[in-house]
């Protein structure tokens, strides 16, 4: 708690907000307290000073340590942020999400071989590291999971 008031946290700027806020209503479209987030951020912030000086098990009873990466590998710390949740992602294979957007088309016409020798119809990389939404906001794509299969040939 002392980590939330140190944050700027008071009662005066935002107890009012917090008071209704707090109410049972468990819609996705209620606002959410403004101690809460920054109860997520102190929170965080201890984990990460635990795990810059102790070592990590992952579980209460193991005996061996293992390398922390982050709080998903403790399944009862909730790691997201709930003011930027994806409604929904396409799932069509032959499209991508604008985040993400290096496609690439298999010629199956083109036999291994040559396609080895060729690298014209690669994707520009580069164009997936700064991609821009559809308010013409640009990004920087920090991480990402391009997959390209070659479609399987079953005759």
């Amino acid at each position: 708690m002392r980590r939330v008031i140190d944050f700027g946290w008071e009662t005066e700027l935002f107890g009012e907000f917090d008071a209704r806020a707090a109410s049972s209503d468990r819609s996705e479209r209620k606002p959410e307290r403004i101690g809460k987030k920054y109860q997520w951020i102190a929170y965080h912030e201890f984990l990460a000073r635990v795990a810059d000086n102790f070592e990590f098990t992952g579980d209460a009873w193991a005996r061996n340590t293992e390398r922390y990466d982050g709080p998903w590998q403790v399944g009862y710390v909730r790691d997201i942020d709930p003011t930027c949740l994806i409604r929904g992602t396409n799932t069509d294979a032959a499209t991508c999400c604008w985040w993400q957007p290096l496609t690439y088309e298999w010629d199956p016409s083109v036999t291994h071989a040559a396609w080895v020798a060729h690298n014209g119809d690669l994707p520009k990389f580069d164009s997936g590291f700064l991609v821009t939404d559809k308010n013409s906001v640009q990004w920087y794509v920090l991480e990402s999971y391009y997959h390209f299969d070659q479609p399987q040939d079953l005759t």
